[in-house]
C-alpha cells in the first residue's frame, strides 16, 4: 500500500488503526479509478504501469492483450489518500523493489502490507526510511542510513 504521509497517525497502533479503516472505507469515489486518490498518489500509479499494467480501472489491459496473462498485471484500489496493490507472488520481489523506489521518489508513504512486521516508510526531509514495524523490521536506530540506491528529489 501506498499513501499520503499527512495522512497517516505516526503512532504504530494508530497506523494500524488506519490501515483497517481505509481498508474497510465506502464513500463518494470510485475505488478503481486513480482520480479517486491525491496527486502524489496518481503520479506513483502512472510510474508503477510501465511495469505493472493495470487489471482493473480505466487503465486496465484488455483481457486479450497479452499482458493481462502475465504475472506482472496488478490490481489497484484508491481512496482518498491510499491505493492498495495486489501483486501476484511470481513478482512480489521486484513489485516490493519498484514500489518502495517510486514511493521514494513520489514522496509518498509505503507499507509492507504482506510481510507479517510490516514496515512503514516515510519520507523524512531528504531521507526515506522506516518509520515503524515490528519485530526484526523495527528501525534500531532512527538515524540509521536508508537504502542506497533512494536518491531523493531536493
Amino acid at each position: 500500500m501506498v499513501f499520503e504521509p499527512g495522512a497517516v497517525p505516526s503512532e504504530r497502533r494508530a497506523f494500524l488503526d488506519w490501515y483497517d479503516r481505509v481498508m474497510e472505507e465506502e464513500g463518494d469515489f470510485d475505488p478503481f479509478d486513480p482520480a479517486t486518490t491525491a496527486p502524489g498518489l496518481r503520479a506513483w500509479y502512472f510510474d508503477m504501469l510501465e511495469r505493472f499494467p493495470a487489471m482493473n480501472g480505466p487503465q486496465a489491459v484488455a483481457e486479450d492483450d497479452p499482458a493481462f496473462d502475465t504475472p506482472w498485471i496488478t490490481g489497484y484500489s484508491f481512496s482518498p489518500h491510499a491505493i492498495y496493490v495486489d501483486f501476484r507472488w511470481d513478482v512480489a520481489e521486484q513489485a516490493y523493489k519498484h514500489g518502495l523506489a517510486l514511493a521514494a521518489k513520489h514522496d509518498v508513504g509505503f507499507y509492507d502490507v504482506s510481510d507479517p512486521n510490516g514496515a512503514v516508510w516515510l519520507p523524512q526531509g531528504r531521507a526515506y526510511r522506516i518509520a515503524h514495524a515490528e519485530g526484526d523490521a523495527a528501525p534500531k536506530d532512527k538515524r540509521a542510513p536508508v537504502f542506497q540506491f533512494f536518491r531523493r528529489k531536493p
